[in-house]
């Protein structure tokens, strides 16, 4: 049996999150596990255990870190390449943003990029009330597992994201160790149909995390960034009203 821990989430639930977010059926990991389906739903319902070695199979499958099921590590996933995660939705709420939240929770550093779509009809919406059109979001932990994160219909716009915004914020003022970065990128046309086709591959998003870490922004100062922007503020008057207050 594994040793006892504080699990941040059960791990029937955990198990269970994993496998839906990234589109993974029962019948098929169960031929890998030679264990019944039946088994596996009873597990993910917390209704019943399945042994070490059967969790230990099953983690890397889904993601997740077989060091954190044995208590050597804090970080519930692990894998050298992208973890792809789809974002469900709920009705008359719109994206569900759990398994996003989740990754930033568990973590006391995290990166996060949303990924903006760059059409001419894209651009003339981001300058409405509409505003910037997100088809996609990177994490990357701090370990350096890296994530994405798209809606579950295909080629649709993330919806919310001022509000997993502030949440992200929340959750950085709520830990004073903890430290979330966010930008904001324009994507490639290319890049795009891998993301809606779904086979977008850590080679095509690792420089979104390479060359341009020392450009990445506080959640506090890209929120200043946004008022200056729906102000219209200009940014000489707000540097000599900066370098006044020093005074």
């Amino acid at each position: 049996m594994f040793p006892v821990m504080f699990w941040f989430m059960e791990l029937n639930k955990l198990f269970r999150l994993s496998r839906e977010v990234q589109g993974l059926k029962q019948s098929a990991l169960v031929k890998k596990l030679h264990i019944s389906q039946s088994s596996l739903s009873q597990f993910e319902n917390g209704q019943s255990t399945l042994s070490s070695e059967c969790l230990l199979t099953l983690a890397p499958l889904l993601k997740i870190n077989p060091g954190y099921l044995m208590c050597e590590s804090k970080n519930p996933f692990s894998s050298p390449d992208l973890i792809k995660m789809l974002l469900t939705e709920k009705i008359l709420v719109g994206v569900d943003y759990t398994p996003l939240e989740y990754v930033v929770m568990v973590n006391p550093g995290v990166q996060v990029v949303f990924l903006l779509a760059t059409s001419m009809l894209d651009k003339a919406l981001a300058k409405t009330v509409v505003g910037q059109l997100t088809l996609a979001i990177l994490v990357r932990d701090q370990d350096g597992n890296t994530f994405i994160f798209r809606r579950n219909s295909r080629g649709s716009y993330i919806v919310g994201e001022g509000n997993l915004q502030a949440k992200l914020q929340a959750m950085e003022k709520e830990d004073e160790n903890k430290v979330v970065t966010v930008r904001f990128e324009h994507i490639s046309k290319a890049l795009a149909k891998k993301i809606s086709a779904w086979d977008v591959t850590l080679t095509d998003v690792q420089g979104f995390f390479e060359s341009k870490v020392t450009k990445t922004l506080t959640l506090a100062e890209n929120r200043v960034i946004e008022l200056m922007r729906a102000e219209k503020l200009d940014l000489e008057a707000v540097e000599q009203l900066l370098r006044h207050m020093k005074e």
